[in-house]
């Protein structure tokens, strides 16, 4: 129940709330605990077990007030510093964090979890070479432990440092053969190398029961043997982005049987125009029979996808007929050439910050032959000085960037969809790159109309300065409404 606890006598309440989380029922557990610590107000071990609890609940506030009472009552217990440093570090308060793990340390400072765990906190805020000291130390003390070194395989990747990243993720794996993070990860980062032979089956140990579990009977997932007339059910497991790309492969299925996909709402009605598709499902609803499944990114693991061998005929996916009168009354045919922006990525996902672009650096785009079109979704322009589209589903957002000269986005959905509709797309890469952009080149084998900016660790407003340069010459070269672009 508890991540570090102190030993001796266990109270009945304690062995009670043991029991109750090995049934799964971590409320009942709480409350039992937190009963307990009003029966047992002077009991450390208590209080320090009730903030495990409710860390595992999610009550973050809760669970540090907690083991900060356990503290109270027994300042000198490195178990409780930890745990204070665990309940910080959940809530992504790095630098508190930091300070409990550095004084359990002062208490036990042979201590690989601590050391481990400081690491961690050092790397959230973005203390590299602390963290690389806490990580080297973490697997000195436990030498048959993966996790230092795949958390130095972690820091190796964010910084940029892909031999050292392999190295440390294949030490991991040593220590532990089963050990399926480094597995993952390790796909990860062969596939941002372009290896895409070795990281694929790498990278299907993103479904290791330690890591998640599939939301279909894992005895029917798709081999890759022929299909035979059967039926395949392939589903969205990770981001629109991600579904959008790897729909590619729907029409190769549909030669030796019957697809049917199940996404997102917001992709419905755009996948049912896509060739291959027989029935397209939204998440939750009935399926109708299916023989067997895939998750969509499994795809191109299953077709032995090389970076040669990528399906990249564009378009491959059809804007619905019905969609196309509404976009050509809201953007004209003539005059300006017409560029649609997208400036941020996921919603405003604290994890996806670094992808975003401050959107007045874009308005540097615009001049009297250049019209800037919002197609960030259900974000008005306010000041700036864009044209608001109305975009809904990815249906009707199809229809306004075919309608569109040229898209610049940040790594998000839209450079999926116009990259899938075979427009012309600047996407702007941030740091670190997803896997799928590479770390060099300015183009993309996945999408034939796309040129990639990366910002390599500079400014904004460096990245967009390179961007408009493109983009006038991309005017001054005539390659307008619909052609293709060339390479920088």
């Amino acid at each position: 129940m508890n991540e570090s606890t102190r030993c001796g006598d266990v109270p009945d309440a304690m062995q009670s709330a043991s029991q109750l989380l090995a049934q799964g029922d971590v409320a009942a557990a709480v409350r039992t605990l937190e009963e307990a610590a009003l029966s047992h107000p002077a009991s450390a071990e208590i209080h320090l077990n009730l903030g495990a609890l409710l860390r595992a609940a999610g009550d973050l506030d809760s669970a540090a007030r907690a083991v900060r009472q356990a503290i109270a009552l027994q300042p000198d217990w490195p178990e409780a510093h930890y745990n204070l440093g665990n309940a910080l570090a959940s809530c992504k308060a790095w630098n508190e964090a930091i300070e409990s793990y550095g004084i359990a340390l002062a208490l036990r400072p042979e201590w690989a979890e601590a050391r481990n765990a400081l690491g961690v906190a050092y790397l959230g805020a973005s203390c590299h070479d602390e963290a690389h000291e806490a990580f080297v130390r973490a697997r000195a003390l436990a030498p048959v432990w993966p996790m230092p070194s795949y958390n130095l395989g972690r820091a190796a990747f964010g910084r940029g440092d892909l031999q050292a990243a392999e190295e440390m993720f294949r030490d991991a794996i040593r220590r532990a053969p089963g050990f399926a993070p480094a597995h993952r990860d390790l796909g990860i980062m062969l596939l941002v190398r372009g290896d895409y032979e070795n990281g694929w089956p790498e990278y299907e140990w993103r479904w290791h029961p330690s890591i998640r579990s599939m939301p279909f009977d894992p005895a029917l997932l798709w081999d890759g043997s022929l299909l035979a007339g059967r039926t395949i059910l392939l589903w969205q497991e990770q981001g629109l982005g991600d579904a959008l790309q790897f729909i590619r492969y729907a029409p190769l299925l549909a030669r030796h049987g019957r697809v049917v996909v199940m996404v997102h709402p917001a992709l419905l009605r755009l996948f049912r125009s896509g060739k291959g598709v027989e029935t397209v499902v939204v998440q939750g609803d009935a399926l109708p029979p299916v023989d067997i499944h895939l998750p969509l990114v499994s795809l191109a693991g299953h077709f032995g996808t090389t970076l040669t061998t990528i399906p990249s005929g564009v378009p491959y996916l059809q804007v619905p007929e019905e969609e196309r009168s509404r976009a050509a009354a809201l953007i004209p045919a003539d005059g300006p050439f017409r560029v649609g922006v997208v400036w941020q990525s996921g919603n405003g996902r604290p994890d996806h910050s670094s992808r975003d672009c401050p959107p007045e650096l874009l308005v540097a785009l615009a001049n009297e032959d250049i019209v800037l079109y919002n197609l960030q979704h259900r974000v008005a322009s306010g000041e700036l000085p864009f044209e608001d589209l109305p975009t809904g589903d990815f249906a009707s957002t199809a229809a306004l960037v075919e309608r569109l000269d040229l898209i610049v986005t940040v790594d998000t959905a839209m450079a999926h969809l116009a990259g899938a509709l075979g427009k012309p797309v600047f996407l702007l890469v941030g740091d670190p790159p997803d896997w799928r952009w590479s770390r060099d080149g300015d183009r993309s084998p996945w999408y034939p109309t796309m040129l990639l900016f990366r910002r390599h660790h500079r400014p904004w407003v460096d990245v967009i300065t390179d961007v408009r340069r493109g983009l006038l010459e991309v005017m001054d070269a005539s390659t307008v409404r619909g052609s293709s672009i060339k390479a920088r």
